[in-house]
């Protein structure tokens, strides 16, 4: 709060100066935009600041007390709580007040060049704070799942995506309805405990969640196209893999990445597949020592896309992360190599 303050009066001392001189404003908020990140400390904990507040309010003494100072006529007629989401409300105001000035401003100005740029500026904190707010608070969401699910789902820069519902087809065609939770390398599925089952000699447990399955995203490929595409150039359609009532096209649909394996088909290749007929259904292969297929059926078609979406994003983002971890070993290999040669030929020369 106290950095908080200390800039805000430092722009207002900047803006003054620029004003009193009669020099544009655009470039003052361009110069300092960077300090606007401070806002983030503030945002990160104001959520936790406003529970903490209501939790203390419980007290009624004090909760008068804070009524009694609320009738005060220096505070303008706002609560604490108003006073508290003041400073969350700062940036994105600075960023409508530079687009009505801009907005105002001719377009053959000098000044609106710098309004611009500090339009942009602005937006471009204001992104990069939401997205670490985001990025905290799904981390967080990790811890809480951890406990819901009696595992430790906690590793560094991971982050929780999505949840939901999802039902996967069993080798008998029965379809089993499964919570999934999707982080941005790791997905795991589970089903709901029963009030017995949470009952322990302690009471009601906490674990709501049981966990059948978890695997990392950097073992999976998504198909849902409508052709597969293999490596040697050919490819074959799947049509209505869902139409036989007996099941029997499931079970084909089931195993067919297991075929695709046994055929040598390397899964980090670009492989497509789709279950069109009924737009809710993919499916999900998963390498490893004993590879599985899944085929997993959405709520509706939309649910299906983002699910989809959310996995491919993921998949994405851990062969990227798998290949910059890799860069510096490259570049230690390389050193050593070119080391060994430079000896070797001091050796000959040497010699």
């Amino acid at each position: 709060v106290i950095q908080v303050k200390d800039f805000t009066s430092q722009l207002l001392t900047a803006l003054e100066a620029a004003n009193h001189a009669g020099e544009a404003l655009g470039p003052v908020f361009v110069r300092l935009a960077p300090f606007f990140r401070l806002y983030s400390t503030y945002y990160e904990h104001f959520s936790k600041a406003q529970n903490q507040l209501a939790a203390l309010r419980e007290k009624k003494w004090l909760d008068t007390f804070i009524s009694k100072c609320e009738t005060d006529p220096r505070c303008g007629g706002l609560m604490l709580r108003d006073y508290l989401i003041e400073p969350v409300q700062r940036v994105p105001r600075y960023e409508m007040l530079l687009k009505e000035m801009a907005k105002h401003t001719s377009e053959d100005d000098p000044e609106r060049g710098g309004l611009l740029d500090a339009v942009s500026k602005v937006q471009e904190v204001a992104h990069d704070m939401n997205r670490t707010i985001t990025e905290k608070e799904m981390r967080e969401k990790v811890s809480e799942l951890s406990v819901l699910w009696g595992a430790n789902f906690a590793a560094p820069s991971r982050i929780f995506v999505r949840e939901g519902f999802l039902s996967s087809d069993n080798s008998h065609g029965k379809q089993t309805t499964y919570c999934f939770l999707l982080f941005n390398d790791l997905f795991v599925y589970g089903r709901e405990r029963t009030s017995l089952e949470m009952t322990t000699s302690m009471g009601l447990s906490s674990k709501r969640f049981k966990l059948k399955y978890q695997a990392p995203l950097s073992a999976c490929v998504v198909f849902d196209e409508d052709v597969i595409h293999l490596p040697n150039g050919a490819s074959f359609s799947v049509v209505d893999v869902r139409a036989a009532s007996t099941g029997g096209s499931k079970m084909a649909a089931h195993g067919l990445g297991k075929a695709l394996m046994r055929l040598g088909v390397d899964m980090d290749e670009k492989i497509q597949f789709s279950l069109v007929d009924d737009g809710v259904s993919f499916m999900l292969e998963i390498a490893g020592p004993k590879p599985r297929s899944m085929l997993l059926s959405a709520a509706s078609p939309s649910d299906r896309a983002t699910w989809v979406q959310e996995f491919k994003n993921g998949i994405d983002f851990v062969r990227r992360r798998n290949r910059r971890s890799l860069a510096p070993s490259l570049s230690q290999e390389l050193s050593r190599a070119q080391a060994e040669q430079d000896a070797n030929s001091h050796t000959r020369i040497s010699g």
